[in-house]
């Protein structure tokens, strides 16, 4: 179908044994964007408890507002797949990187069939995944 599974510090499935470490440090630059993402992202996922307690603190009304989404934008080549590698590697979740074609069907229904096999693949994974759509921009031009 296209989806590549990628597992803790290394893809799953690939022949080659070592392990390739996944962090920060393989990213060059956007240390605010990094923090953000650390303070928002993987706190949430590491400790919902501590960023519920955060934001019970901070709002006026409380609402468990996890992200639930992000959005990476930018040209080929900044960063943006390297970053969702990341945050799963550091979360512990395995990494379904979508691209787009391999959704997109011209066939009426094609797509949302496609679409929700991923999702149904993400939840038959003991861990759950987080999903990455790649190359989503013509969707939207």
């Amino acid at each position: 179908m296209g989806v590549r599974i990628y597992g803790v510090n290394k893809p799953l499935g690939d022949d080659d044994d070592s392990v390739h470490e996944i962090s920060w440090d393989n990213i060059a630059g956007y240390e605010q964007q990094k923090r953000e993402i650390e303070d928002t992202i993987l706190m949430a996922l590491h400790s919902p408890e501590v960023y519920d307690d955060i934001v019970r603190g901070t709002r006026s009304k409380f609402e468990s507002n996890r992200p639930r989404a992000v959005l990476f934008e930018g040209p080929p080549g900044t960063g943006k797949t390297s970053c969702a590698r990341v945050i799963a590697n550091q979360a512990g979740i395995p990494l379904l990187c979508v691209p787009l074609e391999a959704v997109m069907s011209k066939y009426y229904g094609e797509s949302e069939r496609l679409l929700g096999a991923v999702f149904s693949q993400a939840n038959e994974l003991s861990d759950g995944a987080i999903i990455f759509l790649d190359e989503v921009k013509p969707i939207f031009l």
